[in-house]
């Protein structure tokens, strides 16, 4: 598969949003029960497509702004069997020497192979906790079905698919469960989903209030808090979509001090490597010079 360079993707997937939409499909609209299917149907392609982001590297530029400071970085981003690695590749405008490039592809190998021994209690460590993250981010995705009331808004296109849009604010019944789900609780804003697929296409969040973190003592988010996230068929045929843009726009404090964070993440360039076992044979064909370390990381 040709792969566009992810400044060249960037631009494509911009002016495909910002160029005029065909008319959008006419249809009646759907009915409160046929909105909660869709959502049902949304939370189902999510799981598969947080699952799916465990078998594909991929290319990310992270812009992150907080506070006085900012980087703009570009990685390659390796699934390793529990978690990631990032392989930098461009930083504020300079590319990586190569001989740095060629170091962490050799660390990355490495973490990869370690990965395999399942019976090394390091290894069973690293792949419980990430069992553990993975079934809480689960259980926050599936709360959202009952954490939110979603109204009909509308049919329309985005990126010449037909998607409904719907919007959402906090269902008063709500009752949150899980640590951090209470934040559920003073979000609003509106998402659309794919009609073919049942993927979401794109989802704007806005706090509406205050969320204080420690009882307010280790510090505050304040409202106008804002995230973006939009995602896509991986590539044509992948049959699987993924996040292309991530962005965070939040401030607030940290003890006594204010804060803000700011970042955006662009992700393009998947490509499907499968399993560490797998993606350890396809990478080392394409780092032959890369070696395990004696000691590899865990």
């Amino acid at each position: 598969m040709a792969m566009l360079p992810l400044a060249a993707a960037a631009a494509l997937w911009s002016a495909m949003a910002a160029a005029p939409q065909p008319a959008p499909p006419q249809g009646d609209a759907l009915s409160d029960a046929e909105v909660r299917a869709l959502v049902q149907r949304a939370i189902r392609m999510q799981h598969q497509s947080d699952e799916a982001l465990e078998l594909f590297d991929r290319t990310e530029r992270i812009v992150d702004r907080e506070d006085e400071k900012s980087s703009d970085t570009t990685v390659r981003t390796v699934p390793v069997g529990a978690g990631v690695e990032r392989i930098e590749v461009h930083r504020d405008g300079q590319a990586v020497p190569q001989e740095q490039i060629a170091q962490k592809w050799t660390y990355v190998l490495a973490v990869m192979e370690s990965r395999m021994r399942t019976g090394d209690p390091a290894v069973k460590s690293a792949y419980e906790r990430a069992a553990k993250r993975k079934e809480y981010s689960s259980k926050m995705v599936d709360a959202i079905g009952e954490a939110f009331r979603f109204r009909w808004e509308g049919r329309g296109m985005r990126a010449g698919r037909p998607v409904i849009e719907l919007s959402y604010e906090p269902a008063p019944q709500f009752k949150p469960r899980l640590r951090f789900s209470n934040v559920y609780r003073q979000v609003y804003g509106k998402v659309w989903i794919d009609e073919a697929s049942g993927y979401v296409v794109r989802l704007e969040a806005d706090l509406r209030k205050d969320i204080p973190i420690g009882g307010g003592i280790v510090g505050k988010i304040y409202k106008g808090a804002r995230v973006e996230i939009e995602q896509a068929e991986a590539y044509p045929g992948a049959g699987v979509w993924l996040p292309t843009l991530s962005s965070y726009d939040i401030k607030g404090r940290k003890f006594l001090f204010p804060a803000s964070y700011h970042r955006q993440l662009y992700a393009s360039e998947y490509r499907r490597i499968g399993p560490p076992a797998e993606a350890l044979a396809l990478l080392r064909n394409e780092h032959a010079r890369a070696a395990a370390p004696e000691n590899p990381a865990r």
